[in-house]
């Protein structure tokens, strides 16, 4: 009998992987003509392109994270499907699982700065206003520091929300406790969304 690909053998579970794949792929291709293009026109990388190649590579770690989940993880597959594999199977895909939480968030938060940083130096330093160009500067630093401090705290509610720790990827284990990960991460998300909606809006003035 063939050996399981648990998440593999799912309509849902290679979905996954293949979009997850294309569009690594097309990040990949994106970063590659970046440093083409620097190169070819003879400029040197700035703090912005060593803070989006940060960012690829949490990227990178994210999508083999995301691959991980669905084999030998069970992503994909019915609950039911995953649960008769038995704990220890469920136990690595949760425990997987819980590392994107941190891999993700490292890599937006670079990718935040990469671009703040970025207007700092090419779209607010060409404004024709010196008190604009103060105000975009002012603005483009405190969402720099909302994003640094919003990366401090879901980092730390990654550690705190289940104590212990474990009780993460083995829900059965008592002595323990778990705040609302469903709260956190609603509210995660609605953070992140205000902060990338503030991100575009920024440079629009200028534009």
């Amino acid at each position: 009998m063939a050996e399981s690909l648990r998440g593999l053998d799912t309509v849902k579970g290679q979905q996954f992987v293949i979009v997850t794949a294309v569009f690594l792929v097309l990040v990949l291709i994106v970063a590659g003509l970046r440093v083409w293009a620097k190169i070819m026109v003879g400029r040197r990388f700035e703090l912005h392109d060593y803070l989006a190649f940060a960012s690829l590579i949490c990227t990178t770690g994210f999508a083999v994270d995301s691959f991980l989940c669905v084999y030998p993880g069970t992503v994909g597959m019915h609950l039911l499907d995953a649960a008769a594999l038995g704990m220890p199977v469920m136990r690595t895909t949760l425990k997987i699982f819980y590392t994107t939480g941190f891999i993700w968030i490292t890599s937006t938060t670079l990718i935040k700065m990469s671009l703040l940083h970025f207007y700092s130096s090419i779209f607010l330093a060409h404004s024709t206003s010196s008190n604009r160009k103060g105000l975009l500067h002012y603005s483009a630093y405190t969402i720099y520091a909302v994003s640094v401090l919003y990366w401090i705290a879901q980092i730390t509610l990654l550690l705190s929300i289940c104590q212990p720790i474990a009780l993460q990827w083995d829900p059965s284990r008592g002595g323990g406790h778990c705040g609302d990960i469903t709260k956190q991460e609603i509210s995660s998300a609605a953070m992140n969304m205000i902060l990338d909606l503030s991100i575009v809006v920024l440079p629009m003035p200028v534009l």
